[in-house]
């Protein structure tokens, strides 16, 4: 599950604002679903990716609805919850790019350590160079590096690591590698405890994870996350929805096809103008692509307000990748 956080994550990860206003979407990067082709899953940092790949190719294979770039979002958002982490109120309907000239350039996502490629003299300045560059802040810097309290670095895919350590020589899973944490499969704030402390060598610590709590700008929110896991949480679930939906300020995500509305999605299914939980006969149409907009609801038939939009979600309450079922739900739904 920690490789499909990393997929989700390095198919958002090399989105460029500068780009956007310059090319628009998809050469814009972000969550285009454009790490499935070859030219990008090759790229430095997405070594190993393409496993990740493979375990979800069959559940696109099943549902060909959901686009390549929700399916990755999605996944990677069920694999945190799945391992202990907040729920995140994930949106869908992004669209794909479509062929491999849609790809971005390597170079984008952050590397662990120097040289870097953006020739940053430090690993801050190059933490900040490539978070910044998608719009993002020294709070979601660090708090989005606390997704390494789970998973591994293994040397045969990236310079960093040991082949294996007293943590990782057992598995679960393959054998191998180096962990952050102690308990590797375990979303919780223990990697900035372990990142601060620094007392046991079979943890790993990159230059980039060293780097937030030795720049006076991060240390403050490093702090924060060591000594409040419910805080790292909530602003863990408001950084990786950034990641996942990017768009410069002021209009809505260019890797997702539906309109702007005047509400935010509301995932426990009460009506924006009536704020009554609504019943599941709720009547809706949907298109046949039920992973693309625009879809409509009729009338609300506790308030009678028609003009509100429907967004689709999936029941993300489910514990492995593959038992997903894909379902469109209109926020005139119950959602439990």
């Amino acid at each position: 599950q920690p490789v499909l956080i990393r997929l989700g994550w390095h198919d958002a990860g090399t989105y460029s604002v500068e780009a956007d206003k310059e090319h628009g979407w998809p050469l814009c990067g972000g969550t285009t679903g454009s790490i499935r082709f070859k030219e990008e899953m090759t790229h430095g940092c997405n070594a190993g990716l393409s496993l990740a790949y493979d375990l979800v190719k069959h559940v696109k294979d099943e549902f060909p609805e959901i686009s390549w770039a929700d399916l990755f979002q999605l996944a990677s958002a069920v694999s945190i919850e799945a391992c202990g982490g907040p729920f995140i109120p994930l949106r869908l309907g992004r669209k794909d790019a479509n062929t491999k000239e849609d790809c971005t350039p390597d170079g984008r996502l952050p590397a662990a350590g120097a040289p870097f490629p953006d020739g940053a003299p430090t690993a801050a300045q190059h933490l900040r160079n490539t978070f910044y560059r998608m719009g993002l802040t020294d709070k979601d810097i660090v708090v989005l590096s606390g997704a390494h309290t789970v998973g591994r670095a293994r040397p045969e895919r990236r310079p960093f690591g040991k082949e294996h350590t007293k943590y990782t020589k057992n598995g679960p899973g393959s054998p191998g590698g180096s962990s952050w944490t102690v308990e590797w499969l375990k979303f919780d704030n223990r990697y900035f405890k372990d990142i601060k402390e620094q007392i046991d060598e079979e943890l790993l610590v990159l230059p980039t994870d060293a780097a937030i709590f030795e720049d006076e700008g991060f240390r403050p929110h490093a702090e924060k996350y060591a000594e409040d896991q419910d805080a790292f949480f909530k602003d863990y679930v408001e950084s990786h929805l950034k990641l996942s939906e990017p768009a410069p300020s002021g209009r809505e995500s260019p890797s997702c096809c539906h309109p702007a509305t005047p509400h935010e999605p509301d995932p426990l299914g009460l009506h924006p103008a009536c704020e009554q939980r609504h019943h599941i006969g709720c009547p809706a149409t949907h298109p046949t692509r039920i992973y693309q907009w625009p879809l409509n609801t009729t009338a609300c038939q506790m308030c009678g307000d028609g003009g509100d939009p429907c967004y689709p979600y999936a029941s993300m309450r489910i514990p492995s990748v593959i038992d997903i079922p894909f379902q469109p739900f209109c926020r005139c739904l119950a959602m439990f």
